[in-house]
C-alpha cells in the first residue's frame, strides 16, 4: 500500500508474492497431483548449491591435497593428471557422506552448476590470453584444451595456471556425482 497526499494505491495481489509463490500458485492452478509438493525455494536451493560447491572443492583439495602430492608421479604427463584424482576422489567421498547434513541435499546434486561456470570463466580467460604468434598451438581451442585438459607437456607454456579451473570444476563434478550416488541408495529406517 501507498500513500501519498492522501492518495493510496495499491499493487496489484501478484506483485507482493515471491517467486516460490507465483510458482506454487501456477503449479496447483493446472491441478496437477502433488503440484503443491513440486514448488521449490529457488533461492535457498542456489544458495545451498553454492554452499555444497565450496564443501566440494575446499574440502576436496584440503583432503585430498597431501594423497594428490604423494600419488601423482603416478600419473605424471598422462590424461589425468589436469583432473588431480586424488583431490577428485576426497571431492566424491564428501558428496556421498556429508551432503545430507549440509541444509537441503537435494541441492547438493548441482553443485556442479557453480563449477562450470567457473570452467567457463576459464574457457574465455585462456582464450583471450591466446596468440598466433607466441603459441605453441595453432588454434585458440587447441590452446584452451591444452591448458584446461593437457598433461604437462601441453600446458607448460602457461605454466599450467589452467588447472585452477580444472580441478574445482572436477571437484564439484565428483562431489554432485557421490551426492547423486547417496540418493540412489535407499534409507536405511531406524
Amino acid at each position: 500500500m501507498f500513500s501519498a497526499t492522501g492518495i493510496s494505491v495499491s499493487k496489484p495481489p501478484s506483485e507482493n508474492k515471491t517467486f516460490q509463490e507465483l510458482v506454487a500458485d501456477f503449479t496447483t492452478s493446472l491441478d496437477w497431483p502433488y503440484a503443491s509438493q513440486m514448488a521449490v525455494d529457488y533461492d535457498s536451493w542456489a544458495k545451498f548449491a553454492l554452499l555444497h560447491c565450496f564443501v566440494g572443492i575446499a574440502g576436496g583439495m584440503l583432503i585430498g591435497f597431501l594423497p594428490e602430492a604423494e600419488l601423482s608421479h603416478l600419473y605424471y604427463n598422462t590424461g589425468l593428471e589436469p583432473y588431480a584424482p586424488a583431490i577428485a576422489t576426497a571431492a566424491l567421498l564428501l558428496g556421498y557422506s556429508v551432503n545430507r547434513y549440509i541444509g537441503k541435499g537435494q541441492a547438493a546434486t548441482s553443485a556442479w552448476v557453480p563449477g562450470f561456470i567457473w570452467m567457463l570463466i576459464g574457457v574465455y580467460v585462456i582464450s583471450t590470453n591466446w596468440s598466433a604468434n607466441s603459441s605453441a598451438e595453432k588454434t585458440r581451442w587447441g590452446y584452451v584444451l591444452a591448458n584446461l585438459f593437457g598433461s604437462t607437456l601441453k600446458c607448460s607454456e602457461s605454466e599450467c595456471l589452467g588447472e585452477l579451473f580444472t580441478i574445482p570444476f572436477t571437484a564439484s563434478v565428483t562431489y554432485s556425482l557421490g551426492a547423486y550416488i547417496r540418493r540412489l541408495r535407499p534409507s536405511r529406517q531406524t
